[in-house]
């Protein structure tokens, strides 16, 4: 379901809308809970550049989505990688 709400996202609003950020976001929550590391990171980079191109950098939507994908790096044992995202 929440692959087809990406994809009415998409077609709807195109693909650089926030609302189409926050659907691919949720993939990538999904896929982290799966365990399917490759794909959440691939998909929360997407759903981070999104909304950092369309929201800007420090906005609480951006920060959410940054702090998720740092937490995923850290699983992953990507601390260097996720350590930038902490920065500013």
């Amino acid at each position: 379901m929440l692959q087809r709400a990406l994809e009415i996202c998409e077609q709807q609003l195109g693909p650089e809308h926030p609302d189409t950020a926050g659907s691919v976001w949720w993939l990538a929550v999904l896929s982290e809970h799966q365990q399917q590391y490759g794909q959440a990171a691939s998909l929360y980079q997407r759903a981070l550049a999104i909304d950092e191109r369309a929201l800007g950098p420090q906005h609480p939507t951006t920060q959410r989505i940054r702090a998720f994908y740092a937490r995923l790096l850290r699983t992953m044992g990507h601390d260097v990688e996720a350590a930038a995202l902490d920065q500013p």
